[in-house]
């Protein structure tokens, strides 16, 4: 075992959000195409990329800009070209300029008593899907860029971005009504601009946004392998922690698995009954076994980080 191995892997397939290209779309998945190697130089049997086709198409982001204008000047205050997760997945292509509106939460529509935001762009603290669907479907806003971390800590980590998206929630998503784009920042971004508007300071941004659909698949790298995770963590738990049983050790590790790179704190682990919220639950659906490894508290769910 190896943790220095892992946790290379993991900076391979998800060191940062990458924008997929679109080549990918038409042959195989760059992290589809890496599991499928790494497993066949473990030698495991039966190595091989399921394909699923998914019913309906795809999004993809490939450009997305906020610039703030000032009299002769401009500043780029976030592009997806630096974090991915910057723009909203179902954003439409724009190139709008506008005054910038700040509307509290934005998520409901008391939010929007005596402002005008009719072809503006709106800054919110609420998620950028439900304020999508009150700014712009409701009170016409040509566009949002939210500042929202639900899940995150905003003020722990003030440049976190979090991950959302546009559609399936509240009045008007997925019914055919209008749809423009949504640009996210971190917290210390966004409560930076609303300082300024606080101060009654005008300001105007430019949003430049460009996506697209394709039809795709969900690509699934799969192989035989035996049940062996059970076993592995009361394995290493009950080596890899302090026991009054391993006293002739001096209060140390029975069978140490340490790597050099890593931490040297207990193993503590637990088996939890039964979570659905995950990608594991595709494969329970279909009746498939399938374990969920994860680690709570997780500060970086879903964010860029």
């Amino acid at each position: 075992m190896s943790g220095s191995l892992a946790y290379q892997h993991i900076l391979e397939l998800a060191g940062y959000e990458h924008d997929r290209l679109a080549e990918e779309y038409r042959t195989t998945y760059r992290e589809a195409a890496y599991v499928e190697r790494i497993l066949k130089q473990y030698g495991l049997d039966d190595v091989h990329i399921e394909r699923f086709k998914i019913p309906q198409k795809t999004w993809d982001g490939e450009l997305g800009e906020l610039w703030l204008l000032g009299p002769s000047s401009k500043r780029l205050i976030m592009s997806y070209r630096d974090v991915a997760a910057s723009l909203a997945p179902g954003s439409k292509s724009a190139d709008i300029t506008s005054e910038l509106v700040y509307v509290g939460r934005g998520e409901d529509k008391r939010d929007y008593v005596d402002k005008n935001v009719a072809g503006k762009i709106v800054l919110a603290s609420g998620s950028v899907g439900p304020v999508h669907n009150l700014a712009v479907r409701e009170f016409g806003a040509a566009g949002v860029v939210s500042f929202a971390n639900s899940t995150g800590k905003p003020i722990d980590r003030p440049d976190q971005i979090a991950s959302s998206n546009l559609g399936g929630r509240g009045p008007g998503a997925g019914d055919g009504q209008k749809t423009t784009f949504g640009i996210i920042l971190s917290h210390r971004l966004g409560t930076e601009l609303v300082e300024r508007l606080e101060k009654h300071e005008t300001l105007k941004v430019r949003a430049l946004v460009k996506a697209t659909e394709y039809d795709a698949e969900m690509q699934v790298p799969t192989c035989t392998i035996n049940e062996v995770t059970q076993n592995f963590f009361e394995y290493v738990g009950d080596t890899n922690r302090e026991k009054v049983q391993n006293r002739a050790v001096a209060y140390s590790y029975r069978f140490p698995i340490l790597d050099p790179q890593g931490t040297r704190d207990q193993f503590y682990y637990s088996v939890e009954k039964h979570y659905g919220s995950s990608d594991h639950a595709v494969f329970l659906q279909m009746g498939v076994p399938a374990v969920l490894f994860n680690n709570w508290p997780d500060i970086a769910r879903l964010s860029h980080q």
